[in-house]
């Protein structure tokens, strides 16, 4: 069995333990359902094939999404704990549209921050592309992620 494959079989093995992007940490709505997750790590991972032009095969790609998203949610959990976390968005998300949606911004600008380096660090040496060009991929990405997000928010 090839290693793309047994990486991808992994991914959603796990699946569970990512909250895509810092914001899933501060919604409190119970988290997304297993559902979603996976309908999220699917559109960033197609996004991030499709700018690269297919240099990296389809598993590879939705690992290193997979790890970015890990990575977001850990640090989107450590920023919650250290603010006053989801009551303060659920608050807004309820009372103030206008303040929501500014937090939700300044949450996806964290994101792209925090998913960035790591996207880097693990397609640098599968592809020839410079920091620039993955920030770029980041915050693409991650523009959709946070639509969705927010598109979920208004459905409720």
């Amino acid at each position: 069995m090839n290693k793309s494959l047994i990486y991808g079989i992994l991914a959603f093995l796990v699946i569970p333990a990512v909250y895509a992007d810092i914001a899933v940490s501060y919604l409190d709505m119970g988290g997304p359902n297993l559902f979603s997750l996976i309908i999220i790590l699917l559109i960033e991972t197609v996004i991030l094939f499709y700018l690269l032009k297919g240099k990296l095969s389809f598993w590879y790609s939705l690992l290193t999404v997979f790890i970015s998203n890990l990575v977001s949610f850990i640090v989107g959990e450590l920023l919650k704990s250290l603010t006053m976390g989801s009551r303060f968005l659920t608050y807004y998300r309820d009372y103030n549209e206008g303040i929501f949606i500014l937090v939700m911004l300044v949450l996806c600008i964290i994101t792209i921050i925090v998913e960035w380096p790591v996207i880097y660090l693990m397609i640098r040496k599968k592809v020839k592309v410079n920091k620039y060009k993955v920030l770029y991929y980041s915050v693409i990405i991650n523009i959709v992620s946070y639509v969705i997000l927010y598109l979920g928010h208004l459905s409720r």
